[in-house]
């Protein structure tokens, strides 16, 4: 039945609120979400227990896999969200498994969720995955909220609020044209009062 009932949420002032799938599309949405956050479980536990990458470079920050499991979960509905003993569970287990069995296994996990990974691939480094989850809260946060013209960052032409947001991360935007950047920057520089 959807909505489930323990995902409906009544205030007098504000109407319902759903905090789960209303639709079937949805429902499937959600389980492959839960099923990427167990992924990213399984992938923890390999990061922690690896000690270089594929290419011989050296994972000196493990758990940005975990980082983006909590980012993860909050979208999945309060009744189907794991405990805290439960993930340290779920962990456990894992960690006990033969490297071998958890590399058979998380490679055929992310093979199922069709983003396939090589065996024995790792996440990015811990700082490096706090940066874009901050870029991506900082632009989706904006989207939602109207602030950005996302039709414009859509035809590579972003706005103010856009470009400020990348400035605030380090990235800079480079347009295809050298003419209409120089353009872009002036304009910007002119409406700013620079």
């Amino acid at each position: 039945m959807l909505p489930h009932p323990d995902d409906i949420v009544i205030d007098p002032v504000k109407g319902p609120r759903f905090l789960g799938p209303i639709s079937e599309e949805g429902e499937a949405r959600m389980r492959e979400t839960m099923a990427f956050c167990e992924t990213l479980i399984m992938q923890d536990v390999l990061d922690h227990r690896s000690t270089t990458r594929l290419n011989g470079e050296p994972l000196t920050e493990p758990g940005s896999a975990m980082l983006l499991y909590f980012a993860l979960e909050r979208s999945i509905p309060p009744r189907l969200r794991l405990t805290n003993t439960h993930i340290a569970l779920r962990w456990m287990k894992y960690e006990a498994w033969p490297k071998r069995r958890l590399l058979k296994e998380l490679h055929q996990a992310w093979q199922k969720l069709g983003k396939p990974k090589p065996r024995g691939w790792v996440m990015p480094e811990q700082s490096v995955m706090v940066k874009n989850l901050a870029l991506w809260t900082d632009l989706i946060g904006s989207m939602t909220s109207g602030r950005i013209d996302v039709d414009a960052v859509a035809r590579g032409q972003p706005d103010d609020a856009t470009l400020d947001i990348l400035d605030k991360h380090g990235i800079r935007f480079v347009p295809d044209e050298p003419a209409d950047r120089d353009a872009r920057r002036s304009e910007r520089r002119t409406a700013r009062g620079r």
